[in-house]
């Protein structure tokens, strides 16, 4: 089931399949987690539409952010299937330099007008993937898997601003993209917080480990992870981070949870363990009768393409 919930997690939102399933059957299992990677894989033609700025993108509309989600669910999708069936899309938008951008640090030119941040994790998330998976990749003149995740990496930790709240990543990169360049969000500093900490379980190196304990200490200090462990959305620069935005969404809560799970597992250390076990019991508040929903935009309709996508993030951090 697992597998199941990880792909409709990223799954353009406002679909619905009519299936059968057998949770305790793995060939049911594999069978629907086909049907879904099929379904979910009918949105992108960026490879046949004869536009090669839409290499690994989707049309209208989704966002750049999404597109990266859709290649991490379809690596989830491989490793637990075997079903190689898309790996050459895959490699193919990963690889592509109208994302990868001429750094191989997946801040693309072509994308610079809805470039954010948080785009950056989650592309950041599906290319960890395929390092730690040992994914196929097969063109030479491209770094590897891992160096690209370092890349990404170093381009969202160099972004790290102390000129306002102390520290913490801005939401947007540039001043043309009005919306949310004073914003320092969780989405994006979680996004620097669990890359951070899947590098330095991948290289063993200790900087990467600070580096998840110094975004993590930040977001407790500013309120952005609650007294009890409530991710919220975010704070603006422009007061200093003083007003905390209190809208919890689900994917955050999923993005810190993978990202101390796999603290406690690099260090050893309990008080990873529980931090990791704080965030599971939080995210009971993302459930009603046992199913998972968007409690900021579910109860009054309100939920844009975004918000719909964010829906699952929480069963891949439990993942």
């Amino acid at each position: 089931m697992r597998l199941i919930c990880r792909i409709i997690g990223m799954v353009m939102p406002g679909v619905v399949w009519a299936m059968s399933l057998d949770s305790s059957n793995s060939d049911s299992i594999r069978n629907a987690a086909s049907t879904i990677a099929h379904g979910a894989m009918s949105y992108y033609n960026g490879n046949v539409s004869g536009q090669p700025e839409m290499v690994g993108d989707l049309p209208d509309p989704y966002y750049w952010w999404q597109a990266g989600a859709l290649w991490g669910a379809m690596l989830d999708y491989y490793h637990f299937t075997g079903d190689s069936s898309y790996n050459d899309v895959v490699i193919q938008a990963l690889t592509a330099p109208v994302n990868t951008g001429p750094r191989h640090d997946y801040n693309p030119p072509e994308h610079f007008d809805e470039l954010g941040n948080d785009d950056l994790g989650f592309w950041g998330f599906a290319v960890m993937a395929a390092a730690e998976r040992n994914f196929p990749q097969p063109d030479p003149s491209v770094p590897s898997w891992l160096t690209m995740a370092l890349n990404i990496f170093n381009a969202l930790s160099s972004r790290w601003d102390t000129t306002t709240c102390r520290g913490g990543v801005y939401w947007q990169v540039f001043a043309s993209n009005p919306n949310g360049i004073n914003y320092k969000n969780s989405v994006t500093n979680g996004g620097l917080f669990q890359l951070a900490a899947r590098i330095a379980r991948a290289t063993g190196q200790q900087g990467y480990a600070d580096w998840a304990a110094k975004v993590w200490d930040w977001c407790i200090e500013i309120g952005l992870i609650g007294d009890r462990y409530t991710v919220y959305d975010g704070a603006h620069g422009s007061d200093d981070c003083r007003e905390v935005n209190y809208v919890a969404f689900t994917y955050t809560t999923g993005i810190f949870l993978h990202g101390a799970a796999v603290m406690a597992e690099y260090t050893g250390e309990k008080q990873w363990a529980d931090r990791a076990h704080k965030l599971l019991e939080a995210a009971a508040y993302f459930f009603d009768n046992n199913t998972l929903y968007e409690p900021a935009c579910e109860p009054n309709d309100s939920c844009n393409n975004d918000m719909k996508a964010c829906v699952c993030r929480v069963h891949r951090g439990r993942g």
